[in-house]
């Protein structure tokens, strides 16, 4: 059984970011989502000027700024060749949100112009829900329109269908209290729902969905899952559900609205699980395996920070913009109640508050 009062934490703290963001409408958002380097000389003319129109010299690589494995896919450069003039760039070399794309062959966060070298800046990845050590995550969809992130979604909560099956073995084996071992089973039960929920809404916008592979991952230490159960469950898995919420309400289209209602309904019953469970493996641990679990919590939280803030992410599946994106992590983190901009759709929705970790 979830724990009441965690749940009721997170409820209240969205409750009240929903509450102080109504005055202005959200700009409905999809985060989305490795490189080389050179001059683009551009063609010489008789006078040794560069001529023709302004062009890429070589498209680039269509794996450049996906989500493959990383939360923050590192830029990329394209070079130009012809009349540097015409591409349209405009002060300091920046582009425009057309131009990026058409250069950088997909929609990026930012893209420069430095002598004919475009530096392509990609959006930050998005939270995936909760992941285990051994998970290879390569052959995940990394498209960035919303068909490839609803099978990205179905590829990722089918990953925590196993991340869910480990938990519950290990604790298992470590004799952890049954209703912690039982709400491992019940989540499991509700990532595999989640996952065929994702599958049917991919298909129907057009996306082939993809499995990740059976994990064959060993039995951890009561330090190694405490840690995994920290970082994935405490810090990613929680800071998800008020995501969760957030595009429950701002999501474009009904569909999308009441499947987010749906998954993020079970998504608060994880994270209470998670906060149980890092209690109970907590008392087992050694001042030093505490401090060491604690510092992969902090960079973790210092790592989610940073990618949110990262880039401004496309529109698509109702997200928080970039800068919404931070102020709820910060309302998350120091319970704070001040936040920027927010839905526009304000059914009677029931929205949360979550607890500092």
């Amino acid at each position: 059984m979830s724990n009441p009062l965690h749940a009721a934490s997170l409820r209240r703290v969205f409750r009240r970011i929903l509450a102080g963001a109504l005055a202005a409408p959200l700009p409905l958002a999809l985060v989305v989502a490795c490189s080389s380097t050179g001059t683009a000389e551009g063609d010489a003319g008789a006078d040794g000027s560069s001529s023709g129109p302004c062009r890429v010299v070589a498209p680039p690589d269509a794996a450049q700024g996906a989500c493959q494995g990383v939360r923050q896919p590192p830029p990329y450069f394209v070079a130009l060749t012809g009349d540097l003039t015409t591409c349209g760039f405009g002060d300091g070399g920046v582009g425009s949100s057309d131009l990026c794309s058409d250069l950088c062959g997909a929609r990026v966060s930012s893209c420069t112009n430095n002598g004919g070298l475009v530096k392509c800046e990609p959006y930050p990845c998005a939270v995936d829900g909760r992941r285990y050590h051994e998970l290879a995550d390569g052959a995940a969809p990394a498209g960035r329109d919303v068909a490839s992130c609803l099978a990205r979604m179905a590829f990722f909560e089918a990953a925590s269908v196993d991340a869910f099956a480990l938990l519950e073995r290990d604790l298992g084996l470590l004799n952890a209290p049954e209703s912690l071992v039982r709400g491992c089973r019940e989540a499991k039960r509700d990532e595999a729902r989640h996952a065929q929920l994702a599958t049917n809404l991919a298909t129907r916008y057009g996306a082939r969905v993809v499995a990740p592979e059976p994990p064959s991952a060993p039995p951890r230490s009561l330090e190694a899952l405490a840690t995994e159960n920290a970082v994935e469950g405490c810090v990613r898995e929680t800071f998800g559900v008020l995501i969760g919420m957030w595009q429950s309400v701002s999501a474009p289209t009904a569909d999308l609205r009441a499947f987010f209602s749906a998954l993020t309904t079970d998504e608060l019953r994880h994270a209470s699980l998670s906060a149980r469970i890092d209690v109970w493996a907590r008392a087992g641990l050694s001042a030093d395996a505490l401090r060491r679990v604690d510092a992969a919590k902090d960079a973790a939280l210092r790592e989610l920070e940073a990618s949110l803030g990262a880039a401004e992410p496309v529109p698509g599946m109702g997200l928080p913009s970039a800068a919404q994106s931070l102020a709820l992590f910060r309302a998350w983190r120091q319970g704070e109640t001040h936040v920027p901009s927010a839905p526009q759709r304000a059914p009677a929705v029931r929205a949360p508050e979550v607890r500092v970790v």
